[in-house]
């Protein structure tokens, strides 16, 4: 039998701060006005009660969950797209299958910025479409905030702090929602980075790791999503 590849549920959860275009302007030089002619943005959720990119993508699932007749013991795999992570060690994945108590799931990160969903999907698609796993969950997540450098407004106006999370399942072939895919990378580390932790130049104490804030080139990432994405 030929499977195909089917979302049965979808749900999504964000921090419950609103963080508005005036409230930026109170810590860096910006307004309302410039933010709004620029993006469209009035405002934004971000995660200022502790919450990590784990706990938004453990609601988000548990909401999609909800949507169905499953539990977290039915999954069989969770891809968690993130360029926020928790942390190097553990995966976000696995915090998130820990939350979820999803003992038969095994479960991994993606780290592909804002291709993420699209990446998660396509690798999912491609174990269901194996024959091997049935339901698969999968989730886009960020805590944009704790990267962004809040004095650069050409960056940190155009996030917030949020997880989207899909069910996937497999099914025959005249169901399937998959059709086709166009999959590619530019690996310009220079046009958006975030968290780039450098190697050693010499042995001291005083070497620990260190991250960089998030940063972009906004016009360049402009002139290649409009491009690009259609």
């Amino acid at each position: 039998m030929t499977l195909g590849t089917k979302i049965i549920a979808s749900a999504h959860y964000v921090p419950s701060d609103v963080v508005t275009n005036d409230d930026l302007a109170a810590i860096m030089e910006t307004n309302d006005e410039w933010i709004q002619a620029h993006t469209g943005i009035k405002e934004r959720r971000m995660s200022l009660q502790g919450e990590n990119t784990s706990d938004l993508a453990t609601q988000a699932a548990r909401l999609a969950l909800a949507q169905t007749d499953l539990t977290p013991a039915d999954l069989d795999l969770i891809i968690v797209t993130t360029f926020t992570p928790d942390g190097l060690a553990p995966s976000t994945a696995a915090l998130v299958q820990r939350n979820l108590q999803a003992e038969h799931a095994w479960a991994y990160d993606i780290s592909t910025a804002c291709a993420g969903f699209v990446f998660g999907m396509s690798t999912a698609d491609k174990f269901i479409r194996s024959g091997q796993y049935k339901y698969a969950l999968v989730i886009s997540a960020e805590v944009n905030s704790k990267m962004m450098d809040f004095k650069d407004r050409t960056s940190t106006v155009f996030f917030g702090d949020g997880a989207g999370a899909v069910i996937v399942s497999a099914v025959d072939e005249d169901e399937n929602q998959v059709v086709a895919e166009r999959m590619r990378t530019i690996g310009d580390a220079e046009v958006v980075h975030s968290g780039r932790v450098a190697p050693l130049t010499e042995l001291s104490a005083d070497n620990y790791p260190k991250t960089d804030a998030f940063a972009q080139l906004g016009r360049q990432v402009f002139t290649e999503v409009t491009e690009l994405i259609p």
